[in-house]
């Protein structure tokens, strides 16, 4: 199976935020945020497939500019 560069990067970055969230949740945290730019289409693709919600579509990150901010909350057992 060949893959494209784009899809590559991708899977890495699943595996990497996914790796992130298992941490967080082992740590006891019960959230894990992220904040992407709006235009980084390929990072907000990642984040829909760890069923991370927009929860802030226009967040001002002071010397970042404007970002979109995602949350993943861990369901209660």
């Amino acid at each position: 199976m060949q893959y494209d560069t784009y899809t590559v990067i991708q899977r890495y970055a699943k595996e990497i935020e996914e790796g992130q969230i298992q941490a967080a949740i082992r740590s006891n945290y019960p959230q894990v945020y992220a904040t992407v730019h709006p235009e980084n289409t390929a990072s907000k693709a990642v984040l829909r497939k760890l069923n991370m919600q927009l929860v802030n579509p226009g967040l001002h990150i002071p010397d970042r500019g404007i970002r979109e901010l995602y949350l993943y909350e861990q369901e209660h057992q």
